[in-house]
């Protein structure tokens, strides 16, 4: 009992260390005491160009003229150490806020000798830049190895009940502060990712204002590790409202709160939408006979054929909005679908979810601050659909979506009851054999001429094929003045046919299997006719040929700083090349066998998640070289990053392979 009463006591002084924590007054706001900062700190942080001295946000959620107003402010303080980085810096911009709406504000210049001149809200510019006009404070001046300090207070037009926010790391903070202020008859939930210290709070018992609160002090810089999800690892700060005692005890806003009125907001049509969803249903020849997977297959190609998705407003999740302008957003695509469906006797459940490469799932976070991405799910072919990702068909979710956890929303009736039952589903990632990168290529070398003559022919499915073939399939091919359009193919010759090689030249492009009705129902067939005269060297009797090239450019994964961050991947994939080369006339290969390598990322290959191979044989006048290589994991942890990069680099070390020739 003595250890426990000691244990105890400890915790008691860990969370009553922030009952000291002043609750900032917005009515009386201005600049901060800044760190100092030593001769070896300026040496140390110079190479990043820029040190955060401050940053700071705080919501208050205050009572003006009998309601809840939310004022935001923003706090930065930043020491800059390039001249090209300062003149960044030496402007401010201003939120677009009515003026009136911009309570105060201030910006603070400190020069190297320590000298400072200040700006206030009298001395905001208006600037104009691409035909919008910005309110902007300006220094007339700023060297390198000055300090540049702004913040702003300003009314926001509607109450956040929830937020996610990311602090800035491409640079050293020094100090970092987020702060939630509030009447104690709300309460919020904050939570911390990234290395950020756990949330305290402090009550004002004379003014009943309750605050809550992150602080962290020498904050380091989040490296861009290649092949890593850079921002899902930036320091992070979820909140949520989770009570409003004035209303009652109960904790409001979970999933649970959520579910009801995303029932309610999926399900419920008005007349007007019963009678258009009607209209189009009968436009869909889903015939009971077809297999489930047909039916669902033919919904789907009807929808994303005669209807185009937008990001726009709000308006566009009622159908008979859908059906009057042919758009949806993201809510307007899972409402059509899942009435379809319905009405086609096709069970679903609906699984909402994050973008991994913003921030990985939270299963234990209890609010909706992770449903950005909406998934179908067919629990009777255990597969998931993408309702508003075009180039995407069920058995492809969006990549971004799998590899993680997810709520699922399942219908449930009970008498004359009906809502959604949730529960967390992992959301299976595709396998990398059905979503590949197929490149077979035919080459010839004239010696005389040093000229490199090849056909190639690319064959991409799944992630690599679909949303190519629905860009594909909105090009105007009779618009000369579709710049757009005749840059996305112009994109795809460089890329996929010049193998993004400079020096290639790409003729007699052609297109196989590019409607919207082949998306992703048939692999996308790319073809030309290559010709290259930089590839090849010679010299008296030998000959030289970059033949690497004809795998496509790979990207090097050399990690010069130590690793911080785990290697991520959005799918799966698997790449097959065969390279066939006619030996010039009179020559002879002196080292073909020499290409030959298998590289994996476990010392047992038959255990292996990732591969990169080649092989060779001589058939003939002909040499024959095959690579394949796959990744059949998408997370490997820092430790063990290494495994991932040597096959990753192992391709990339194939674009230098050379094939050597003697003239006999």
């Amino acid at each position: 009992m003595k250890k426990l009463s000691i244990l105890t006591g400890i915790i008691l002084l860990i969370n009553m260390s922030g009952l000291g924590q002043a609750i900032p007054n917005l009515k009386n706001y201005s600049f901060k005491t800044l760190p100092r900062i030593s001769e070896a700190e300026d040496t140390l942080y110079a190479k990043d160009k820029v040190l955060g001295l401050y940053y700071g946000r705080i919501f208050d959620y205050r009572l003006e003229n009998n309601r809840v107003e939310l004022w935001e402010c923003l706090h930065i303080a930043s020491k800059v150490y390039e001249s090209r980085i300062v003149q960044q810096y030496n402007i401010f911009y201003l939120p677009t806020n009515k003026i009136e709406d911009i309570i105060d504000c201030g910006a603070r210049y400190i020069a190297r000798d320590g000298s400072v001149s200040e700006l206030s809200k009298k001395d905001i510019e208006e600037i104009e830049e691409d035909g919008k006009k910005y309110k902007v404070f300006r220094f007339p001046t700023a060297e390198i190895g000055s300090t540049m300090e702004y913040y702003y207070i300003v009314r926001r037009e509607r109450v956040r009940e929830l937020g996610t926010y990311y602090m800035p790391s491409n640079y050293h903070q020094k100090e970092l502060d987020f702060t939630l202020i509030f009447p104690n008859y709300l309460n919020f939930e904050m939570t911390t990712y990234n290395g950020l210290p756990v949330a305290k709070d402090t009550l004002d018992k004379e003014s009943k204002i309750k605050c809550i609160y992150v602080h962290a002090e020498e904050v380091p810089k989040v490296n861009d590790d290649p092949m890593a999800f850079y921002d899902a690892h930036l320091p992070r700060i979820e909140f949520l409202l989770t009570h409003n005692y004035s209303k009652g005890r109960m904790r409001i806003n979970t999933v649970n709160d959520f579910a009801s009125g995303f029932y309610q907001n999926v399900t419920l049509l008005d007349k007007k939408e019963t009678k258009d969803l009607k209209k189009i249903a009968s436009q869909i020849k889903a015939d009971s006979k077809l297999s489930l997977g047909e039916r669902i297959n033919v919904i789907e190609n009807y929808v994303k054929t005669n209807f185009k998705y937008t990001s726009g407003p709000s308006f566009l999740s009622n159908i008979s909005a859908i059906n009057e302008s042919k758009f949806f957003n993201q809510m307007g695509a899972l409402r059509l679908f899942y009435h379809l469906f319905k009405q086609h006797n096709i069970n679903t459940e609906i699984v909402l979810t994050s973008d991994k490469t913003d921030k990985w799932f939270d299963k234990n976070f209890n609010g909706s601050n992770y449903f950005d991405l909406i998934l179908i799910y067919f629990p009777k072919i255990d597969q998931y659909m993408s309702p508003n990702y075009m180039g995407l068909r069920t058995g492809y979710p969006a990549a971004v979506a799998a590899g993680q956890e997810g709520i699922s929303f399942k219908e449930m009736t009970i008498g004359n009851t009906s809502s959604f039952l949730h529960d967390v589903k992992y959301i299976t990632p595709v396998d990398m054999k059905d979503n590949g990168d197929t490149i077979y290529a035919n080459v010839s070398i004239n010696p005389e001429e040093r000229e490199i003559s090849a056909t190639i022919r690319r064959v991409l499915t799944g992630y690599s094929g679909g949303p190519m073939q629905y860009q594909l399939s909105n090009i105007d091919k009779d618009n000369d003045d579709d710049d757009s359009g005749a840059e996305y193919i112009s994109s795809i010759e460089d890329h996929y046919l010049g193998l993004s090689c400079e020096s290639i030249i790409v003729n007699n492009l052609q297109m196989f299997n590019a409607t919207k009705e082949d998306v992703l129902a048939k692999p996308l067939i790319l073809t030309a006719d290559l010709k290259d005269n930089f590839l090849t060297k010679t010299s008296n009797d030998s000959l030289w040929v970059t033949i690497g090239a004809f795998i496509g450019k790979q990207s090097d994964f050399k990690q010069e700083a130590p690793r911080t961050l785990p290697v991520e991947r959005r799918n799966n994939t698997h790449y097959y090349r065969m390279i066939k080369v006619d030996i010039p006339q009179g020559y002879t290969c002196l080292n073909l066998h020499d290409l030959n390598m298998d590289i994996y990322d476990e010392g047992n290959k038959a255990n292996a998640n990732a591969k990169f191979t080649v092989s060779t044989k001589q058939e003939g006048n002909q040499l024959i070289i095959v690579c394949e290589e796959f990744y059949n994991r998408l997370l490997y942890p820092v430790e063990e990053y290494e495994k991932c990069q040597r096959v990753v680099q192992a391709a990339a070390d194939f674009n230098n392979k050379v094939l050597l020739f003697k003239k006999q």
